[in-house]
């Protein structure tokens, strides 16, 4: 009988659909073969509680939940932001991870207008494509200069 891998940090998990579908994949994947009762325990909720999240019967996990099982299975930060983005399809709200960036004052303001500027232009997949490039443009460019002051940091000691 052939033994599974391992899931390691690393190694993507498939976004399945559900939140349901996503958290029962992440746990049966993970080499530890914990059960649903296991789960619920570190997540302070009931098996029954649990195992409905899992079969979609109930709302998601809430975001201190969703911390607690990214610790415990070790998630990527693609994975949780899989794992958020679905929780979010299915309450119908914003997702936990930009969600205070959203409410803040000044940066939320600007993001909110963004936001709804993009609405009035009715923004299609290339315009925001182009945008996100740009975003990624700049972080690259940030990554380059922090990566610059280091090493005349150490070249001046």
């Amino acid at each position: 009988m052939a033994e599974k891998k391992a899931r390691t940090p690393q190694k993507k998990a498939r976004n399945t659909g559900s939140f349901g579908a996503f958290i029962t994949n992440i746990r049966l994947k993970d080499e530890r073969r914990l059960r649903q009762g296991d789960v619920a325990d570190k997540l302070e909720l009931s098996l029954s509680y649990y195992s409905d999240i899992e079969k979609d019967y109930r709302r998601p996990l809430n975001a201190e939940e969703m911390e607690i099982f990214a610790k415990l299975f070790d998630l990527t930060q693609e994975d949780k932001i899989i794992m958020y983005d679905l929780a979010s399809r299915e309450t119908n709200t914003i997702p936990v991870d930009v969600e205070n960036y959203i409410m803040e004052d000044q940066n939320g303001e600007l993001a909110r207008v963004a936001l709804r500027k993009a609405k009035e232009v009715r923004a299609d997949e290339k315009m925001w494509r182009k945008f996100i490039w740009e975003l990624e443009k700049k972080q690259n460019q940030n990554r380059g200069d922090e990566e610059h002051d280091s090493d005349e940091d150490t070249q001046g000691r």
